[in-house]
């Protein structure tokens, strides 16, 4: 078992990685966040 929980930390690791990098550069990424973002002001207001 903690062999597939160690996995699977590993994984979420590379996913939040390549997620912020990916995030910087391609302008889809910026657009999810800024409709995300958006959303979060919609529900907070």
């Amino acid at each position: 078992m903690k062999h597939l929980l160690g996995a699977a930390f590993v994984i979420a690791v590379v996913i939040l990685i390549i997620i912020g990098l990916t995030a910087e550069e391609p302008p889809m990424a910026d657009q999810g966040s800024d409709s995300a973002s958006s959303q979060m002001e919609d529900t907070s207001s």
